[in-house]
């Protein structure tokens, strides 16, 4: 049987493991604005600059907007890397897939694949026709 609060209470965790850590790089690379450790970020930006590039770096989108331009910089961001690899790489590995039950006996073949491919393009041409 399915035990959701088991993988809500997993996602949960996650989800705060996540927040705590942008906000906490977020701030250190935030006390470094004024050093001219990253390129994009002066003293006039503000926290939520600083959070929104450890999000980006953070997910992997990364847009090149603001980077690391000196050795700090960059061992601030490789420690995130790092960290990003715990908090959400490896975690996935042990992610609780038993809770979600499979439909093992489903007995689907390849002619009710091919059926409902038929009616999506019926549907599609029914579509066009109007």
């Amino acid at each position: 049987m399915t035990d959701y609060n088991e993988v809500y209470e997993y996602i949960q965790t996650r989800t705060m493991y996540y927040i705590a850590v942008t906000l906490f790089y977020g701030y250190i690379i935030y006390s470094f604005r004024k050093t001219n450790q990253f390129y994009g970020l002066n003293e006039s930006s503000d926290i939520i600059d600083c959070i929104y590039y450890t999000s980006m770096v953070f997910t992997g989108s990364g847009y090149g907007e603001i980077y690391p331009q000196t050795a700090l910089g960059r061992t601030i961001i490789l420690t995130l890397s790092i960290v990003k690899l715990f908090i959400i790489v490896m975690p996935l590995q042990s992610f609780p897939i038993e809770s979600f039950e499979v439909a093992e006996n489903t007995n689907i073949t390849i002619n009710d694949v091919e059926e409902v491919i038929e009616d999506i393009k019926s549907f599609h041409i029914d579509l066009n026709k109007n």
